[in-house]
């Protein structure tokens, strides 16, 4: 059985904790407050802080709530009047029965929120320690930065610090408005039509910053950043930001930017107009305008989980983008501008197969993209001059084209496809230049048309070469059609496919190559019997004429081709000889050469 002093022990110590209960629980103030003084308990009025009271009224208003106070009242006002600032702190403590908690009760509207937060002055709103705000009415909300002359601030910081909104919640209406969820921390827009916005007006400035594990903002219905005004939301340090409900949409408009540092953007539906990057998760369907910027820096790590629909731009710098669902980058519905994909030394990867319509830009610098690719008619890769893209699984370049620069690499460990509508646009430079150059560590499949292109002010000379495209496991096929630079007089193109390579090549052309198709043969006995004493299209010795001259040009070179002969002075015949050549040839028919030789070009 206790003693009699062990009983009176516990009675002094309870005594004390009450008594310390009490002491802490209290509400001080200075300053331009009403009422004044703001009460304890239950107060149907408003309590506005830093208000324009009377000619002596101090510009500065001051309320703390702490040590387990409950209170409640129908409105907050904060920093009323222009000039004026007004400061609430609601300091909890993490002992039972000490978390200093504010109730509002009234609703509010979208002229007259229940709390505004820098109505026309400066207002700002601290909840720690555990200490709470609450808007119990179902139509209540939340302003912060209300006027264009207002600037509202509202930080919530600390594991149990809660403030809790059921309607409309804004960060920036017409004016400046920031708010802060730091430390685990939590931010509730709690009722199902429960609407976020930040940067709602054209004169308004939004920004929040929700930092550090177990920090939450969560929203059940829409958020928008950036509605007409400027609006900005950073998740850091595993921070998360949840609009993860069904049938909920983010909207980040053009003036508008979700950044992640190390946190997670959790929402069912996010249609992007303006700017998402950073480093971390993203979760939810994402639909990008033609304006819209997917940014992926240095250092920095971004995955989407779910599928994304890319109609804007796509762009990693020194980062890694990972897409885990299905990636979209086509034209598609109303908008009209292709997706585009472009890489500054950058790696990306995608998880399914990517049917690209738009453009995949590997712009500097060495960069990586996993993932199986198809073109489509409007889809086209294009690797810069200098810059060294890496594709790791199978690209087929399908309906669209595959460009490189000059001096431009592109490493293809799968195979490489072509085929009767794609388009294979290369660029060939000087020495110091270099050609284009496609590496294949699979097999080359060739097909549909190839357009060779100089770099600004280079000349070729016969005997440069360019080996276009190597392939370990084989060439197959041939271009269908080709387009290639003009060359000087005399000179020809000459394209030689091998088992493993397609080489382009300058030659010296033929004398008597007619036709300039690289070999001498019927087919240019045909174009000079067609021009004997007609015209020089048959003028192999330059005297401008075609003549019986011309035809022992021909003799000589018959069967020969522009890689195997080379230019030579040819000595003049005899009349005689000529006359019996001429009489002779005269009476030939052209046949058609039954060899499969390299491609030449004029």
């Amino acid at each position: 059985m206790p003693s009699t002093l062990h009983r009176l022990q516990c009675i002094i110590f309870a005594a004390v904790i009450l008594c310390t209960a009490q002491a802490l629980a209290a509400v001080t103030f200075f300053g331009s407050v009403n009422p004044d003084p703001p009460g304890d308990g239950n107060v149907e009025s408003t309590l506005t802080i830093g208000l324009d009271g009377d000619d002596d009224t101090d510009f500065r208003g001051y309320v703390q709530i702490d040590g387990g106070s409950q209170i409640e009242y129908d409105a907050l006002i904060l920093g009323d009047e222009e000039t004026y600032r007004g400061d609430l702190l609601i300091a909890g403590s993490l002992t039972p029965g000490l978390q200093a908690r504010l109730t509002l009760e009234e609703s509010g509207s979208s002229s007259v929120p229940t709390v505004q937060i820098g109505r026309l002055g400066v207002g700002n709103l601290t909840v720690t320690g555990g200490g709470s705000l609450v808007l119990s009415n179902s139509l209540a909300d939340l302003s912060i930065g209300v006027d264009t002359s207002g600037v509202g601030t509202m930080t919530v910081t600390g594991q149990l610090s809660l403030v809790v909104v059921p309607d409309t919640h804004t960060v920036g209406d017409d004016g400046i408005g920031h708010m802060e969820v730091l430390d685990g921390a939590m931010v509730l827009n709690s009722d199902t039509t429960a609407t976020a916005v930040v940067g709602r007006n054209a004169s308004a400035t939004g920004s929040v910053l929700v930092d550090g594990a177990g920090s939450i903002w969560q929203i059940q219905d829409n958020l928008t950043i950036g509605l007409d005004g400027v609006g900005s939301v950073t998740i850091s340090n595993l921070g998360l930001v949840d609009v993860d409900r069904l049938g909920a949409v983010t909207t980040i408009g053009a003036s508008g930017s979700l950044e992640l540092d190390g946190g997670t953007f959790a929402g069912a539906n996010v249609t992007l107009n303006g700017t998402l990057g950073g480093s971390g998760l993203v979760r939810g369907t994402i639909t990008s305008s033609a304006d819209a910027l997917i940014d992926v820096g240095t250092g920095q790590l971004l995955r989407f989980t779910d599928d994304v629909s890319n109609q804007g731009s796509v762009r990693v710098r020194g980062g890694e983008a990972v897409f885990l669902a299905g990636f979209d980058n086509l034209t598609t519905g109303s908008q009209s501008a292709p997706g585009r994909v472009t890489l500054e030394s950058g790696r990306v990867r995608f998880s399914e197969p990517l049917a690209n319509g738009g453009v995949i830009a590997v712009a500097s610098g060495t960069n990586h993209i996993h993932g199986e690719i198809t073109n489509t008619s409007s889809g086209t890769i294009v690797v810069a001059s200098d810059a060294v893209g890496t594709f790791y699984d199978s690209v087929e370049v399908g309906s669209g084209s595959l460009e490189l620069l000059a001096g431009a690499n592109g490493l293809f460990l799968a195979d490489l496809t072509f085929s009767s509508g794609s388009s294979a646009a290369l660029q060939v430079g000087d020495a110091d230049t270099g050609p284009a150059q496609v590496h294949v560590s699979g097999s080359a499949e060739l097909a549909g048309d190839l357009d060779v292109t100089l770099a600004g002010g280079f000349s070729p000379s016969s005997g440069d070469s360019f080996p276009l495209l190597l392939a370990a496991e084989g060439v197959s096929g041939t271009f269908d059609s080709l387009s290639l630079p003009t060359l000087d007089t005399g000179l020809l193109w000459g394209l030689d496919y091998g088992a493993n390579n397609v080489v382009l090549s300058v030659l010296t052309a033929l004398a008597a190559d007619f036709d300039l198709d690289g070999r001498v043969d019927a087919a240019d006995l045909g174009v000079w019997q067609a021009a004997y004493g007609v015209d020089d299209s048959a003028d192999a010795n330059d005297d401008g004429n075609s003549d019986g001259f011309d035809f022992l040009t021909w003799q000589q070179q018959a069967g020969s081709s522009s890689s195997t002969i080379s230019t030579r002075a040819i000595p003049e015949p005899s009349s005689i000889m000529l006359l019996g050549m001429f009489a002779a040839a005269c009476g030939l028919a052209a046949r058609p050469s039954t060899a499969r030789p390299s491609t030449y070009v004029s």
